[in-house]
């Protein structure tokens, strides 16, 4: 029977372990800096890319509400739930920390949408892709002004991607799972995408164990932690334009 030399084998192996200890150890260092870095860029990317389209929109009876910014040069233009602004003598949008009245460029009852303008210009809108589909599970960031706050986010999931609308028949709407309050109608609920988020649909309403709702209030106990969001390809019918972000891949 051969011998083997197992003092060779150990030193040979023993003399591996440093320089795969040295590569490991400059592994786990990379990942733990990219972490650290994209975690501090996260942050940042979304609060510009989700809390600063937000607006907090009061009106002269006193109610409240939320809006999406989805253009500004100029002027800005802000999309809102009709619900939340109708019949109103007069309309402002906290922008920013700012304050601006602005005025009705187009509303549709039935659509429970309106677009508002501002004379003033943001640097921060809301990104809207050509194609959107969503699918069960999809984590989601729902951003609002609930309880005529700053806007503020709530996590969710999809939970489905599109259900009828039984209380009007407009259109169907998106089910998520993301807790909300009075004020977060008209906010936005967003999705990552790439290297930023996408916003996917309009803050409609809370889901009732008795669905008895009527354009300009709900009656029925709230169920926790779900909601109803308008579709982003009937809010993008609804403004009509182009105001899609081209989309910058990986």
């Amino acid at each position: 029977m051969a011998r083997v030399n197992t003092e060779l084998i150990l030193r040979k192996s023993m003399g591996c372990r440093p320089l795969l200890a040295v590569l490991v150890g400059l592994f786990l260092l990379g990942v733990l800096l990219s972490g650290c870095a994209v975690a501090d860029a996260s942050y940042e990317v979304k609060t510009d890319n989700m809390i600063r389209p937000i607006v907090n929109i009061s009106t002269s009876s006193g109610s409240y509400g939320s809006g999406v910014v989805f253009f500004s040069e100029d002027y800005t233009l802000i999309i809102t739930a009709y619900h939340v602004i109708s019949q109103e003598a007069w309309i402002k949008a906290d922008i920013n920390g700012e304050i601006y009245e602005v005025t009705i460029v187009k509303e549709d009852i039935d659509l429970d949408l309106a677009v508002l303008r501002a004379e003033m210009h943001t640097d921060f809108v809301a990104h809207i892709h050509k194609e959107v589909t969503l699918h069960p599970f999809d984590k989601v960031y729902l951003v609002g002004a609930g309880q005529s706050e700053d806007p503020y986010p709530t996590l969710g999931i999809i939970s489905i991607p599109l259900v009828d609308d039984k209380d009007s028949k407009r259109h169907e709407l998106v089910q998520i799972s993301a807790p909300v309050v009075g004020g977060t109608s008209g906010g936005a609920i967003y999705r990552r995408h790439h290297d930023h988020y996408e916003w996917v649909g309009l803050v409609d309403k809370m889901a009732l164990q008795r669905l008895q709702i009527s354009y300009n209030y709900a009656v029925g106990a709230p169920v926790n932690n779900m909601a109803f969001a308008i579709p982003i390809a009937v809010v993008k019918t609804f403004i009509g334009g182009s105001y899609e972000t081209p989309d910058r891949g990986a």
